[in-house]
């Protein structure tokens, strides 16, 4: 999938869920290249806080807030997910 259709998919599950109250972060923008907006996504959610990258260590601290977690290479498992009570998307 191109990063034009990825944004494009993620805006639109965005504005389905009603997120426009919602913390957003991004664990790890530097995997999508430097060509990657973010300029609608942050349009559709109250705050997106964009890391380069994160390490296992940082996932819960950075991601307790968050109600919408957008990822690609960063895992998530059971364990962290069990940490994030707010969480409602991951993309």
């Amino acid at each position: 999938m191109s990063l034009q259709n990825f944004t494009r998919k993620l805006v639109f599950f965005l504005l389905v869920i009603s997120s426009s109250g919602m913390q957003a972060v991004f664990l790890d923008q530097h995997t999508f290249g430097s060509g990657i907006s973010v300029q609608a996504i942050q349009q559709q959610v109250a705050s997106l806080r964009c890391f380069s990258t994160t390490s296992a260590q940082q996932i819960v601290t950075r991601c307790r807030d968050a109600e919408i977690v957008i990822t690609n290479k960063v895992e998530l498992n059971a364990v962290i997910l069990n940490q994030l009570p707010n969480l409602k998307l991951i993309c």
